[in-house]
């Protein structure tokens, strides 16, 4: 019955009557089944005690948003299980002035989160905007637009700082950790100061990015884009990377030394033949940052000629001598890091060698003891300066020569936010009559 209805559609129905019906489809589809308008993002909770709270977000965040939570608003949950995601912008600007407990959103859309409350206290969670907008930049090598967060003030005689946050190794532009990058973004914001998040490349898991020369330009591309947006003071733009941000940034020191008013480096990663050995000493082929580093270079060191070469001008090690008294640079690392971390901190110490005049250089038995057995040798451990900055982690060990400074303090491999504020703090202090 089917078929001979088909073939009488066929043979006598006209061309509007197939339209009509069409439309008629549309319509009976339309009332009979609704679509559902979007929902604004909330936050159901599936469990609560005395100290913790379990916590289910439904609907889809932007990329810019975050989701936070203030002690300052109360919410009874007797009265409603869900807990509002919306607040008048203002109102959200104020709330972020306080201590915050903050949830994270790499994955968009449904996930489940478990927070403790603070004893005596209500939380409120609310999207509050990172005061960042996404521009699409042209790449001046290969024309590709990459997108960058920004924010430039307003429109001024004055021409203000930029500060350069650079993403970690597996992350890209839209990834923050904890808190760092939010109270990187407002203290620079506070300050009447423009800020720039670029992505260059992404995650290091490809020839594309992992310090290419597409990762690098792009970074100064979004330099270059903020200046002709904003009045830039092209004498005064830091940046700022930790892990895979801290590679980027002495990477960015040596072949670009002369862009920058100061580098702040934390946990670097400062060779890439080195450290695919430590990872694969360590965890295997199979290490996640092992595996990336054969992706993104075409093989293991010592493959050939030409993988060796991509080691080597991915390394921020090959380049960095170019920086040397050129440019302010800061490298901090945490004595335990490679031990309960990722990155051994001899690439720290190997790259402050390289800036570093020769009198000031570290011997190998010195790099050895501090990285093999998390040891300050003699007399080394003489050379330690209080810095209320670290605050719980203490410098252990800080030496200086030429413009370059290292730092390791009693830490794992983490950035120190406040350690890094401080440090852009006293180059303005010093360069200011």
């Amino acid at each position: 019955m089917s078929a001979i209805l088909s073939l009488t559609l066929q043979r006598y129905s006209p061309r509007s009557f197939q339209v009509f019906c069409a439309w008629l489809w549309i319509c009976v589809y339309c009332f009979c089944c609704p679509q559902p308008l979007q929902a604004q993002p909330h936050l159901k909770i599936l469990e609560s005690d005395a100290g913790r709270i379990r916590l289910h977000l439904q609907g889809e965040l932007q990329s810019n948003y975050r989701i936070l939570a203030s002690p300052d608003l109360a919410f009874d949950p007797a009265q409603s299980e869900e807990l509002p995601l919306s607040l008048p912008a203002e109102q959200a600007q104020g709330l972020l002035e306080h201590d915050q407990l903050e949830i994270r959103t790499d994955d968009l859309g449904e996930a489940q989160f478990e927070v403790a409350i603070p004893a005596g206290e209500a939380l409120v969670f609310f999207a509050a905007s990172t005061w960042l907008h996404t521009v699409q930049i042209p790449s001046t090598l290969d024309g590709s637009l990459q997108p960058s967060q920004i924010y430039l003030p307003s429109a001024s005689e004055e021409a203000v700082p930029l500060i350069v946050n650079l993403h970690s190794w597996r992350s890209n532009y839209l990834n923050r950790k904890a808190n760092r990058e939010l109270i990187l973004e407002r203290w620079a914001i506070d300050q009447g100061w423009a800020f720039l998040r670029p992505n260059f490349r992404g995650p290091n898991d490809n020839p594309d990015a992992t310090g290419s020369d597409l990762a690098v330009q792009d970074v100064v591309d979004a330099v270059n884009y903020a200046k002709s947006h904003a009045n830039i003071d092209a004498s005064q733009i830091y940046v700022i990377g930790s892990s895979g941000g801290g590679h980027m940034a002495l990477l960015l020191a040596g072949r670009h030394p002369t862009l920058w008013a100061g580098v702040s480096a934390w946990v670097p990663i400062s060779d890439l033949a080195l450290w695919y050995e430590q990872r694969l000493a360590k965890r295997g082929a199979s290490d996640k940052f092992v595996t990336r580093l054969v992706a993104s270079t075409g093989g293991a060191p010592g493959d050939s000629s030409a993988v060796d070469a991509e080691y080597s001008q991915r390394s921020p090690r090959t380049h960095l001598s170019q920086a040397a008294n050129q440019v302010p640079i800061h490298i901090s690392a945490g004595i335990n890091d490679g031990h309960s971390g990722d990155v051994p901190i001899n690439h720290s110490l190997y790259a402050f060698n390289e800036l570093a005049a020769a009198g000031d250089q570290l011997s190998e038995a010195q790099i050895n003891s501090m990285t093999r057995d998390r040891i300050i040798p003699s007399p080394l451990d003489s050379e330690v300066e209080a810095d209320p900055s670290y605050g719980t982690k203490a410098p252990l060990f800080r030496r200086s020569s030429q413009q370059a400074t290292l730092t390791i303090f009693d830490g794992r491999h983490e950035m120190i936010v406040d350690a890094a504020i401080a440090w852009i703090e006293s180059l303005r202090a010093a360069e200011t009559p």
